[in-house]
């Protein structure tokens, strides 16, 4: 969530848009983006700015299913799986695709992956490239002729890999 700030750069209100003494009221979970707050409206929604409140509405339960899944996806990538971290659409020769970085032990990975074959991966799953097995469709022949490692897109000292704090260029 994005903030709004004065000209001289004071923080303002997400509620009533002053920039008396505002401040950024994070969620006592760390699940829910901080809310920006003066003093009047802290007192005015202070039963919304509680533990309970935000324990009410599955703060808690939300963050340590965040949490669980980080570290289930930590433990692939230690294991040496390629862990689905970032996409972005492509249209080569007039044809979509998504070029889609895996994480691995050793930076990050690219390949092209027909549209089908990416969308058959729900965004909530931790996904490795195993999840293009059979169980969606997407047997290993089709694999190996819908996903092509592209080492000539992505900067590194070697080809296909990239470290995780490198920019594409």
């Amino acid at each position: 969530m994005g903030y709004f700030y004065t000209n001289d750069g004071k923080l303002i209100c997400d509620c009533c848009q002053s920039s008396h003494d505002v401040e950024k009221i994070p969620c006592p979970f760390g699940y829910c983006p901080p809310i920006a707050l003066c003093l009047d409206c802290r007192e005015k929604y202070k039963d919304k700015l509680t533990r309970e409140y935000h324990q009410s509405i599955g703060c808690d339960r939300k963050h340590n299913a965040f949490i669980a899944r980080e570290k289930h996806r930590d433990e692939l990538v230690k294991s040496g799986k390629m862990v689905r971290c970032a996409a972005s659409a492509k249209v080569i020769d007039g044809k979509k695709i998504v070029h889609v970085l895996f994480d691995t032990r050793d930076g990050t990975v690219g390949y092209y992956m027909n549209v089908a074959t990416y969308h058959a991966i729900p965004l909530s799953v931790v996904a490795t490239i195993d999840h293009t097995e059979p169980s969606v469709n997407v047997g290993r022949r089709q694999l190996a002729s819908t996903i092509n490692p592209n080492p000539t897109t992505l900067r590194s000292g070697r080809a296909g890999i990239i470290r995780r704090n490198e920019v594409l260029k």
